[in-house]
């Protein structure tokens, strides 16, 4: 990531947060100056984050609640009707498209959005979501220790095959 782009993550990130991706039109952020964010990023990424918001904003409490994917987005989906987060942070594109289908986001389009690959954001105007970033998985098959170690057996994880028995 170029540091014109890590700045504008960066700043995206920051105005996320400072008026939080609100879950809830009964969100009393702006009342109280707390927010709880449901997080599903790595806990080392949740620090850093935290740090840059509380220096940017060091009157507004932040309660994290980090977990996995899959805990955040059942939790989220139990809590439709009655939210507790004030944000989320880290969902899967998939799980976000689920919950903007059942009207669970209000809109919010971060200064800076326009910097990003349009890959990464809601297409909707405003945004409803924005993307943080995106992986990509392989299987890579080595031929040529493949070649040096044919199996010999047409027995697959332990268990005979149809020839065997």
């Amino acid at each position: 990531m170029k540091s014109s782009q890590r700045r504008t993550f960066r700043n995206s990130i920051l105005g996320f947060l400072g008026s939080g991706l609100i879950l809830s039109a009964s969100s009393s952020i702006a009342i109280s100056g707390e927010l709880t964010v449901y997080a599903a990023i790595d806990a080392d990424k949740v620090k850093n984050l935290a740090e840059m918001f509380k220096a940017d904003h060091p009157d507004i409490k932040v309660n994290w609640v980090r977990d996995s994917t899959g805990i955040i987005h059942s939790r989220m989906m139990a809590e439709k009707d009655n939210p507790r987060a004030d944000a989320v942070i880290g969902m899967a594109a998939t799980s976000m498209l689920t919950m903007d289908s059942l009207g669970m986001f209000l809109p919010y389009t971060p200064k800076g959005v326009e910097n990003l690959d349009k890959k990464y954001r809601d297409t909707q105007k405003p945004n409803h979501w924005v993307g943080l970033y995106g992986w990509a998985g392989a299987i890579c098959f080595n031929t040529v220790e493949a070649k040096k170690t044919r199996p010999t057996s047409t027995k697959i994880m332990g268990r005979p095959s149809q020839s065997d028995i």
